[in-house]
């Protein structure tokens, strides 16, 4: 399987597409290519959702637990960030990095 969209990273791993709402562009059934990118950033390894070919066609978040958890805190809070529109394509993303890294 191949990329729909073009991703600039070469660090990067393709770990498929996906179909699922993208509630910031009000569609229901919105095509993402999702990533993981092992970078050696503070965020440490980051899950990519890409809905386009712009550069900014995309959203991320830590893998790293502690991260994620509270990327989710924040985006579930009172002050929910415009990344809770992409929460079920970043699921999938965690999903499939963790079925993968518990197959090897």
């Amino acid at each position: 399987m191949e990329p729909t969209y073009q991703h600039d990273c070469e660090a990067c791993i393709f770990m498929g597409t996906w179909t699922g709402p993208n509630q910031a562009l009000g569609q229901e059934n919105a095509l993402f290519d999702l990533y993981v990118c092992p970078c050696e950033t503070t965020l440490g390894t980051c899950c990519i959702a890409r809905f386009g070919n712009d550069g900014p066609e995309y959203a991320s978040m830590s893998l790293t637990a502690e991260l994620w958890d509270a990327s989710l805190a924040a985006i579930h809070g009172p002050r929910q960030s415009m990344y809770h529109c992409y929460i079920p394509a970043l699921c999938e993303v965690w999903r499939r990095w963790k079925e993968k890294q518990e197959a090897s």
